[in-house]
């Protein structure tokens, strides 16, 4: 064997990727992935009002996950808010993406 070649990483294939020189300022928004859709590998989990401020101050949050596994935590509009440890019914913060 003389050479690999990753031909994907997660979902993203690289028949789908995009020639740097065919980049431009006009082009590159079309190309954009939102980190929420990123991450669709990921189980997710909406959180609303109180929750979403908890989530928002890196304070756990009661969840129905029992299992010890990384959640996308999203708010009503779909935008990625944190990544959480799911474990003992309670989802806990361990990254979190304050919006803009």
């Amino acid at each position: 064997m003389a050479a690999l070649q990753r031909t994907r990483v997660g979902r993203f294939a690289l028949a789908d990727a995009v020639p740097l020189d065919a980049l431009t300022f006009d082009t590159l928004p079309a190309h954009l992935v939102s980190p929420a859709n990123a991450l669709s590998e990921l189980p997710a989990h909406v959180a609303h009002d109180k929750a979403r401020e908890d989530i928002l101050h890196g304070r756990a949050v009661p969840a129905l996950f029992d299992d010890d596994f990384v959640v996308k935590v999203l708010d009503a509009q779909g935008q990625l808010l944190a990544l959480a440890r799911a474990g003992n019914g309670l989802l806990s913060p361990f990254k979190v993406f304050p919006p803009d």
